[in-house]
This record gives C-alpha cells, structure tokens and sequence, in this order.
C-alpha cells in the first residue's frame, strides 16, 4: 500500500492514493449513524446500572422482611448475580462504548480529511 519514494526531497513521501469520492461520502453516513448509535446504547446501559442498583438495593432490604427456609441463601444469590449483570452492563456502557466512540470519531476526522482533498 504504502512505499518509500526514493526520489522525495525529505527521504519519505506518501504515494498517491485514488479515492472514490461517493464511497468515502457514502461511509461517512454510515459511520455517523454507527456514533448515533453508540450514543442511544450508552443512555440504554446507563439506564440498565441504574436500574440493577435499585433493584440490588431493594433486595437487600427485603432480606429482613423475608423469613423461609434458605432464603437468605438465595438473595445472596440473586444479589450476586445481579451485581455480575451490573459490572458488565457499566463496563460495556461506559468504557466499552467510550472507546468505540472514540475510534468512529477519529474515523469521521480521516474520512473529511480524506474529502478535502
């Protein structure tokens, strides 16, 4: 893809490169619709922790109130792997989807640096 130019004032020179103009046009849509995206997953598992927080809380609460045989046992349970979908549903949604944002925005910058010239 990429090759030294022996002939280049500087030693290094990128070679030119053909760039359809309508494809880089139509990628970008593409990639900008991919960031919308990750925007409405973040806001959906930013909502999923709030969610799993409250109702992680709750059982605690309820463990008092309950008194049958192995009960405390199984909300220990529950609990634990509630907080298990609780650390994946922060990790995926905001470090995850963090970077991955991050990429398809320096993707957007190489493409309109790609269409100007």
């Amino acid at each position: 893809m990429f090759r030294l130019n022996k002939d280049a004032v500087d030693g290094w020179k990128e070679p030119l490169r053909i760039i359809d103009r309508r494809f880089l046009e139509e990628t970008h849509d593409i990639v900008s619709e991919g960031e919308k995206r990750i925007i409405w997953d973040r806001r959906f598992f930013g909502a999923i922790c709030l969610l799993l927080l409250l109702l992680i809380f709750g059982i605690s609460q309820l463990g008092d109130a309950i008194d049958f045989p192995f009960s405390k046992y199984i909300l220990i349970i529950v609990q634990f792997l509630l907080t298990l979908l609780l650390g994946f549903s922060f990790w995926h949604g905001m470090v995850f989807l963090t970077i991955e944002r991050r990429s398809i925005t320096e993707t957007i910058w190489n493409i309109n640096d790609m269409l100007e010239r």
